[in-house]
């Protein structure tokens, strides 16, 4: 191969990366919109399928915990439900 040949080869490879990229992220943020429409109130069931929608995009046990205990705290001092 000569070096246009791997220049377009790794084009290719960075195009499929970013189109699957903007697939989960279109995904991701779908998930979270379809969330604020389901829930009226911000209860148990609201936080549990959050937490699973973090994790399923693969933010991490960690953050997601984090997001989910911020958010309940932010939620019970502006007196969100």
């Amino acid at each position: 191969m000569d070096i246009k040949e791997v220049e377009v080869k790794k084009d290719e490879t960075v195009k499929k990366y970013d189109e699957g990229l903007e697939k989960s992220r279109n995904e991701f943020v779908s998930k979270l919109s379809m969330l604020g429409i389901k829930y009226t109130k911000i209860n148990d069931e609201y936080f549990d399928e959050l937490e699973e929608i973090l994790i399923e995009a693969d933010v991490g046990v960690r953050l997601t915990s984090e997001i989910i205990s911020e958010t309940e705290k932010e939620a019970a001092m502006e007196h969100i439900d």
